[in-house]
């Protein structure tokens, strides 16, 4: 596919163009608009990690570095940081420790930003460094999870709750897992604080991540059981909207109505 100048994302990648593929991202990105190009964000991630790893890491870490003040949220440049996290993802496998740690950042800088795309980018590249060994996603999120902030739980939970991902039961109860201690880590906050965006972005989604990793694995009904007898309006939310899910109520509706009687 050309990319610009007659050339394709591949050339401009071997050619370490990075002025060509930024021009790429913002020519392409169908932004401002609702729908941003995803397509060219991940299939620029792809030529990345199969380029020359350290000028790829360079590069990325450079577009992560584009704040709301130089591309805002609907903006077409936003697409550099947007790329750079699921490039980061991509570029896991085949990076060294210290290349590892660099990475981490990337990601983890993305999981706090601002901008929803740019966080969502973050998941995206969790979910690359699943695809391509699950449990490197289980480390990374292993080393987050102890002084995680909100969106660093919201990256996990998105992150992890992609259907074709949960592929095994002791892969949805490693979902399941990182799901609860991101609901703790929400219940922690006190309720009056919760409207802030941060605490919104978790909670929508643990609306939908754990009927996800139920899916995968049914005998987290019990977990949800357990959430649901929680006293705290928000937690009730959060296990409404999942037994709603079709992917828990159409298969399972005599277990989904079992759960929903006992919200207080």
């Amino acid at each position: 596919m050309a990319a610009i100048d007659g050339k394709s994302i591949a050339e401009l990648v071997s050619g370490r163009d990075r002025d060509g593929l930024e021009r790429h991202l913002r020519d392409t990105s169908n932004l401002p608009g609702p729908r941003a190009n995803l397509k060219a964000a991940a299939a620029l991630a792809t030529a990345l990690a199969n380029g020359d790893i350290d000028w790829a890491i360079g590069t990325i870490e450079r577009w992560s570095e584009i704040g709301p003040d130089r591309a805002g949220g609907n903006e077409p440049g936003v697409m550099l940081p947007f790329t750079a996290s699921q490039a980061a993802g991509a570029l896991w496998n085949g990076a060294s420790l210290g290349q590892r740690q660099t990475l981490d950042a990337i990601l983890r800088r993305a999981a706090n930003d601002p901008r929803w795309r740019v966080r969502e980018g973050a998941a995206l590249g969790l979910q690359r460094i699943g695809f391509a060994d699950f449990d490197a996603l289980r480390k990374v999120t292993d080393r987050w999870r102890p002084d995680a902030t909100l969106l660093e739980h919201r990256a996990i939970v998105a992150g992890l709750a992609e259907p074709p991902l949960m592929n095994t039961p002791e892969r949805a109860a490693c979902g399941l897992d990182r799901a609860i201690a991101a609901l703790h880590a929400l219940l922690a906050v006190p309720a009056a604080d919760r409207k802030n965006a941060d605490a919104q972005a978790l909670r929508k989604a643990l609306g939908y991540a754990l009927s996800v990793f139920i899916a995968a694995e049914p005998a987290g009904f019990a977990r949800l059981d357990h959430i649901a007898r929680i006293p705290d309006k928000d937690a009730a939310w959060i296990v409404r909207e999942n037994l709603k899910k079709a992917r828990l109520a159409k298969p399972y509706p005599d277990r989904c109505a079992a759960t929903d009687a006992l919200l207080l």
